[in-house]
C-alpha cells in the first residue's frame, strides 16, 4: 500500500502513494510525503505535519469523532500463519487461546481483543496479544513460531504471504470484507469537501482501479458505495 521503492530508500510508493499523487495532480500540485509509524499517522495530522492521511488506515465511528474521512477502498482483516496451520483458521474464534500478533494499535489489534468475550461464551481462552510498532516484527514473530497467527488487513496479509512464500499463507478466516478505509483530513478543515470530491472522481474516472491493477490488488476493492 505504501513503502519505499528500494526496501528502505529511495520514492515512496504503493497503492495509497499513488493515489494521493493522483489527487494532488487534480488539485495541480506535487505530493510530498511525511512518513511516520503506524501509531503516529493521525496524531500527525491533527498536529499539522500533513494535510491529509492516506496510509490504508480503517473509518470508524472513534476516529470520526475527532476526523472527516472519505472512502477510499473496502477491506477485511485475514490470518496469516504457517503452511502446517492453513487449515485450522475458519473463524475468528479459533485464535481463541492462541498467541496471536497484530501492528499496536492498529484496528486488527482491536479486532483480536474483542475475540476475548466471544471466547469466553464458547468457555475458551483469550488469544494472548503479541503487539509490534511495526508488521515485519509481528510477521517474524510467526515464522520464529513465538505466534500461532498474524491478523492483518487482506491486501497486506497477501503481500506478507507472497514473500513469504512456502512458509506462510493468508486465510480469510471467517472475517468479511466491509471495513472502508479512507483518506483522513482535519474536522471541518477546508481540504475535507474537495478530498471527498477528488477521490470520488478519481473512482469515477478509473484512476483507482487502474492504480490498484499496477500494484496486483483486486480492482474491485476501489468499488466502495
Amino acid at each position: 500500500m505504501d513503502y519505499y521503492e528500494n526496501g528502505s530508500s529511495g520514492d515512496v510508493i504503493g497503492f495509497d502513494a499513488d493515489v494521493s499523487r493522483a489527487l494532488a495532480k487534480r488539485w495541480g500540485l506535487e505530493a510530498k510525503f511525511a512518513v511516520s509509524a503506524f501509531d503516529g499517522l493521525l496524531p500527525g495530522l491533527q498536529g499539522k505535519r500533513c494535510d491529509v492521511m492516506l496510509s490504508g488506515l480503517y473509518i470508524n465511528e472513534t476516529r470520526l469523532a475527532t476526523f472527516d474521512a472519505a472512502a477510499v477502498t473496502k477491506t477485511g482483516p485475514m490470518i496469516v500463519t504457517t503452511t502446517a496451520k492453513q487449515n485450522d483458521f475458519t473463524k475468528p474464534t479459533d485464535l481463541c487461546g492462541l498467541s496471536v500478533t497484530a501492528q499496536a494499535s492498529s484496528a486488527n489489534a482491536g479486532k483480536v481483543k474483542s475475540l476475548a468475550t466471544d471466547c469466553a461464551a464458547l468457555g475458551k481462552p483469550a488469544p494472548k496479544l503479541l503487539e509490534y510498532p511495526k508488521v515485519s516484527e509481528s510477521v517474524l514473530s510467526v515464522l520464529n513460531g513465538r505466534a500461532d497467527a498474524l491478523v492483518e488487513t487482506d491486501v497486506d496479509a497477501a503481500y506478507i504471504a507472497s514473500q513469504n512464500e512456502g512458509k506462510l499463507v493468508a486465510v480469510r478466516g471467517g472475517y468479511p470484507q466491509d471495513i472502508k478505509t479512507g483518506m483522513y483530513t482535519r474536522k471541518g478543515d477546508t481540504l475535507t469537501a474537495p478530498a471527498a470530491e477528488g477521490i470520488k472522481a478519481l473512482r469515477a474516472d478509473g484512476t483507482l482501479a487502474k492504480i490498484a491493477e499496477q500494484y496486483k490488488l483486486d480492482k474491485s476493492m476501489v468499488d466502495v458505495g
